[in-house]
């Protein structure tokens, strides 16, 4: 008994069409259509904005840090480390931008300031990190990380 092959070669636009047909229908039913109902969140800043009081309790710390005591040696700078120096480093700055200490930061890249004291939404870094434009490559920083850089900046980005 021969199958003609050509039959099934027949078949396969309709077979596909229908994979993705069905597989469109899942992903909106699993959704539940929560993607096209929900407008009641602004998209231009994805980080949500955390309390000092919610900070605490999801940490379980009762001493978390708060925006006036945000060191940049000791919480800033090791963010940097774990996501940018990879690019922004000593060795290779990619723009002019070298994150590796306080006075390579303020220095800003080739194309300026990247930290505006006190501004943290006319501050390029943080923007490209709140944007999810930075890093481009590996991990990016969660929420809390990135209002820490933003409470940072906010505080007067300063050196401590």
């Amino acid at each position: 008994m021969k199958l003609k092959l050509s039959h099934l070669n027949n078949s396969r636009p309709k077979f596909l069409f229908l994979s993705i047909f069905l597989i469109l229908t899942f992903v909106l039913t699993a959704c539940g259509g929560q993607a096209a109902q929900n407008d009641s969140q602004p998209i231009d800043n994805p980080v949500e904005e955390v309390s000092e009081a919610e900070s605490d309790s999801a940490n379980g710390d009762s001493g978390a840090i708060g925006p006036a005591s945000i060191s940049f040696a000791n919480d800033v700078q090791p963010l940097f480390e774990q996501y940018c120096v990879r690019c922004h480093g000593d060795s290779k700055a990619d723009e002019g931008l070298n994150l590796l200490t306080y006075a390579s930061t303020m220095a800003g890249s080739d194309f300026g300031e990247v930290i505006v004291v006190g501004d943290p939404d006319n501050s390029l870094l943080a923007q490209m990190m709140v944007n999810g434009e930075m890093p481009k490559r590996g991990a990016k920083p969660n929420a809390q990380e990135i209002q820490l850089i933003l409470d940072w900046i906010k505080a007067g980005a300063k050196d401590n």
